[in-house]
């Protein structure tokens, strides 16, 4: 299985870390403020590694891509993200953001992985929590703006949300938390099978100065065939095997 980030400029092979994984998959990563990204593919992650945002950074800096002066041109700082990925396949998106331009700012932070073998037929759950710190001591706001503030996605298209258009969080003077999910206790039957890729997707506006830091999963493992199917299919084989035997 293999784990892509989108964001531009870095190497492939830096990211390997593990020599001799079990499996690996690549990831895609993608920041966005307002309609500018910037973003990565096709890094190779060994199953069950935690990559973060510090390994981002310094793969970009060391082909050329400072990240530090992205970041402080689009007025955002990014810390703490980590992401990591498993063959069910699983896929987090945690990190922290600070919204330090002037204004509300509208950000979009993603991660997506790819799978391999498809699931025809899948049973999904995800979740989204946030920590909302006041840092400048005029109350925080953090909004949809125009989505869902929580996406998990198959394929590039989107399975299933959260925190879904007019929702909107305050802290006042200090910090807030709240979180929500899907799939518990009961998974969710996903509408299409998954043939290549699965992600989270998380857009959201944040006052100015503040910041939020955000846990996220999401999770899709192959529903199975009934024991029904499997023991018709298995009857149709002996009765072919018997048909042919008397056709003999």
């Amino acid at each position: 299985m293999k784990l892509s980030f989108l964001v531009s400029g870095a190497s492939v092979g830096a990211l390997l870390l593990a020599a001799t994984p079990v499996s690996a998959a690549p990831v895609s990563l993608q920041v966005c403020t307002g309609t500018s990204c910037w973003s990565a593919n096709n890094y190779q992650i060994a199953d069950g590694v935690v990559v973060n945002w510090t390994n981002v950074q310094q793969l970009a800096n060391a082909n050329g891509v400072s990240v530090d002066q992205w970041e402080a041109s689009r007025g955002l700082d990014v810390s703490g993200w980590s992401l990591s990925m498993d063959s069910d396949p699983f896929v987090t998106n945690n990190f922290t953001i600070t919204n330090t331009s002037g204004s509300t700012q509208t950000y979009t932070l993603g991660t997506s992985i790819g799978i391999s073998p498809a699931i025809p037929s899948g049973a999904m759950q995800g979740s989204i929590g946030f920590t909302l710190t006041d840092n400048n001591s005029n109350g925080a706001t953090l909004a949809t703006s125009g989505a869902s503030i929580y996406k998990g996605m198959i394929d590039g298209n989107v399975a299933r949300t959260l925190w879904d258009p007019s929702t909107s969080f305050t802290a006042p003077f200090a910090s807030t938390s709240s979180n929500t999910y899907f799939g518990f206790p009961t998974r969710e039957t996903a509408s299409e099978s998954v043939d290549s890729t699965i992600g989270v997707l998380i857009t959201f506006s944040l006052t100015a100065g503040d910041s939020v830091a955000f846990t996220s999963n999401f999770d899709v493992v192959p529903v199975p065939v009934p024991a029904a199917v499997w023991l018709f299919g298995s009857g149709l084989l002996a009765l072919s095997g018997v048909l042919r035997r008397k056709r003999r």
